[in-house]
């Protein structure tokens, strides 16, 4: 509940061996993600729970999902306690085909059920449902869904003027109101080749930078990033800016929406 507070919420029983409905609903999912609105997708949770736990291992899951969509999340854990969730969800428990083997099949429900940000039961969309009606009902559930409080904040964003247009620096915090931990999984900047973070990292009386993939986000906790530590690289930049000028930034997050920043670009020594 925690993890999913604000958003609209797809839940899905099934299982990673199943050859149809379950790579079917997620394919489908993925693609309407794709197509709409940053604003409207980033408040879309797919939360799928196994019905298989013997054989979903969380890698497994992660693989899985990952095909589709990295944002899609998996879920497992004890068969007694999958049997209660899915009865909590008011669907029918799945059963294991104990006559086949190793290669065995699940037979589960085949329905994604859509709970909107207060927590809610909506819609139970039958497997079938097609894209065209994904696309047009994402939105309205999302704007029965009201506003949701940002749950990243980005606070006292700044960049230098940079001599030259071949790279600038970007500096802000990054502060989480969520309980959960959140990761920076990407940047983009207007105007620039590349956004990337980078650490300044000292050895042998030499700094360099190193680059950081993911960028850590503890739950209820701040990253800051700063002049001569964590900064925003941005490079190959379309022109130079200078001071008074600001640059647009979209950082992209594992759980929470994308968040858009106007960076206040300052002098050297400001």
């Amino acid at each position: 509940r925690r993890d999913t507070r604000g958003a609209v919420t797809l839940l899905f029983f099934g299982y990673t061996h199943c050859p149809d409905v379950c790579p079917v609903h997620m394919a489908n999912l993925a693609a309407v993600l794709d197509r709409l609105p940053t604003q409207i997708a980033d408040r879309v949770r797919v939360v799928f729970v196994t019905t298989d736990p013997e054989r979903d291992t969380p890698a497994r899951l992660r693989e899985w999902l990952g095909a589709f969509d990295a944002r899609f999340i998996g879920l497992t854990g004890p068969p007694e306690q999958l049997e209660r969730a899915q009865i909590a969800a008011g669907v029918l428990p799945a059963v294991r085909d104990t006559a086949a083997g190793e290669n065995y099949s699940v037979g589960h429900a085949a329905q994604v059920i859509a709970y909107t940000a207060d927590g809610l039961g909506r819609v139970m969309y039958p497997f079938g449902t097609r894209q065209a009606d994904w696309e047009h009902d994402l939105p309205r559930l999302v704007r029965a869904s009201g506003e949701a409080p940002a749950p990243v904040a980005v606070e006292g964003a700044f960049g230098f003027a940079p001599p030259t247009p071949d790279a600038m620096a970007v500096y802000f915090t990054l502060r989480n109101r969520s309980a959960a931990a959140d990761t920076l999984v990407a940047a983009e900047a207007a105007g620039a080749g590349t956004a990337t973070i980078h650490r300044q990292v000292a050895e042998g009386g030499r700094v360099r930078m190193a680059q950081v993939e993911r960028l850590p986000l503890p739950g209820g906790g701040r990253v800051v990033l700063e002049p001569g530590g964590l900064h925003l690289m941005l490079d190959s930049l379309a022109s130079r800016p200078v001071a008074g000028d600001t640059v647009r930034v979209r950082l992209r997050f594992a759980r929470a929406p994308s968040v858009d920043i106007d960076v206040p670009i300052r002098r050297f020594g400001e």
